[in-house]
């Protein structure tokens, strides 16, 4: 009998539906098992799979579930839109307080980064490689939007990031569009240890941000790892 990407992915899926049951683990073994969580969301996309939302209150798929370009074949895109994004006006709601302060910065701070390298990787790329960038922009958009409402306090307005190299060239702008992504993984995977003292509202994004992220970095050709934001 033999295994089709499909049964890959409702294999994968299986646990997801449990996360907030899963939530309750005791306090050492939160961040594995939210690592682990991000890990079969993330197998679960890449199967072609559509993984809930570990959230129980939205029904809404993750952008991440839904189809992306391949960064090996297509034609040439439209120009992504690099004009940065207005001022987001950050209101403390219920979430918010569960929420460490700082290690809601970190993330926002992490993804916003994110994007601006993003931005100039679309700028410097060409064809189905500027088509793979404009869509990891959406998902990096989204991200932001699900992170700001986490916020307590609004982060100081950043003009630009500092590039690890000169990125003139499509070669060079796949180049960062990978380390920008295993950066923003690190980034999110840093704060994994702050889960075993937190509510679960912190634990649930986490996973589900870290298996966004994860599909991020093996679009763009990088390694996926067995506990991402703990191995890598």
């Amino acid at each position: 009998m033999s295994v089709t990407a499909s049964d890959v992915a409702a294999l994968e899926r299986e646990p997801l539906p449990h996360a907030v049951t899963l939530a309750g683990a005791a306090g050492v073994m939160r961040p594995t098992v939210a690592a682990t969580l991000a890990q079969r969301y993330a197998a679960t996309v890449l199967a072609g799979g559509r993984p809930p939302s570990l959230h129980p209150a939205s029904a809404a798929v993750s952008p991440a579930a839904s189809p992306t370009v391949s960064g090996t074949s297509g034609a040439s895109a439209s120009p992504p839109d690099l004009t940065p994004s207005p001022p987001v006006s950050v209101t403390t709601s219920g979430d918010a307080s569960k929420w460490p302060a700082t290690s809601a910065n970190v993330v926002v701070e992490a993804t916003r980064s994110a994007t601006y390298g993003l931005q100039v990787v679309a700028a410097q790329s060409t064809g189905a490689q500027r088509t793979l960038a404009t869509a990891t922009l959406r998902e990096l958009a989204a991200l932001d939007a699900a992170q700001t409402p986490r916020l307590t306090t609004t982060p100081p307005t950043v003009l630009g990031y500092d590039l690890p190299y000169a990125v003139t060239t499509p070669a060079a702008a796949r180049r960062l569009a990978g380390h920008v992504l295993t950066g923003l993984r690190a980034a999110y995977g840093s704060e994994l240890p702050t889960l075993e003292t937190v509510s679960d509202q912190p634990f649930l994004d986490l996973a589900e941000w870290l298996g966004r992220v994860e599909v991020l970095v093996r679009r763009w050709g990088g390694t996926l790892v067995p506990f991402p934001g703990m191995s890598g």
